[in-house]
């Protein structure tokens, strides 16, 4: 089914840094996961002409957003100050691939039951990385997370906190890329938390979030701080009237 290979891009893009670290940085994994949506995008196309039917595009205003992006980089190309093609192309490969991973949402999000699947998931990877990161934090690193800080000075000094004591990074690239998904996925939770459900399904996600905002302050990101209070305050704009 193609929701397997849509949510085995995401599980991989969760764990991409660990495995990375585990295996010592041998193999181009995130040329790999940048593969991955065109290869599901190609595979909705073959079905799609093999079923003789497309879905039609929903023009929202965030895909046009998007499409804006490629144009605009497509242009640079024509830059005269541009330094290095490579780099214009690994850029355009990248938003291309951010871009096709969209779209093949779209085909995937058909029902309510799938995006409410989706919620699901998303919320519970949330959960997993944050919980992975006070683990970091209550009982010290792996040993292939430690050997990976340890290799290089400057990723030491990066991490480092005034005093003593690492900012900690789960299953991320770094602390930075950890406590920004940990303020949008804690914001997440805190406005689901406020939603219409059972007073159970309202005390996991209350759950989950404490992890998830725990992950975050162990971060040290400081960033991080004005994006979990920035989703809150625009989801209070929204609903102001509701």
């Amino acid at each position: 089914r193609i929701e397997y290979g849509f949510y085995g891009i995401l599980v991989f893009g969760f764990l991409m840094a660990s495995i990375d670290r585990i295996f010592r940085e041998q193999y181009p994994l995130t040329s790999v996961l940048m593969v991955c949506p065109y290869l599901l995008t190609f595979i909705i196309l073959l079905r799609g002409m093999l079923r003789r039917g497309f879905s039609p595009i929903s023009w929202h205003p965030i895909i046009i957003f998007y499409l804006l992006q490629v144009a605009y980089i497509i242009v640079e190309i024509f830059n005269p100050e541009m330094e290095s093609y490579l780099g214009w192309l690994s850029s355009f490969w990248q938003k291309i691939s951010y871009v096709l991973l969209l779209l093949s949402s779209l085909y995937i999000f058909k029902s309510i039951k799938n995006i409410r699947f989706f919620f699901k998931f998303i919320a519970i990877a949330i959960f997993l990385t944050g919980l992975y990161g006070c683990i970091q934090q209550w009982y010290g690193l792996s040993s292939f997370d430690t050997r990976w800080v340890h290799s290089d000075p400057h990723i030491l000094g990066l991490f480092s906190l005034p005093g003593s004591g690492l900012r900690k990074f789960s299953t991320m690239t770094d602390p930075a890329n950890f406590g920004t998904l940990m303020a949008g996925g804690g914001a997440l939770l805190l406005v689901l938390f406020l939603g219409p459900f059972s007073k159970k399904k309202r005390l996991l996600l209350l759950s989950f979030s404490i992890f998830v905002l725990l992950g975050m302050s162990y971060s040290g990101t400081r960033a991080a701080n004005i994006t979990l209070w920035a989703g809150l305050m625009l989801f209070t704009l929204v609903s102001i009237y509701q």
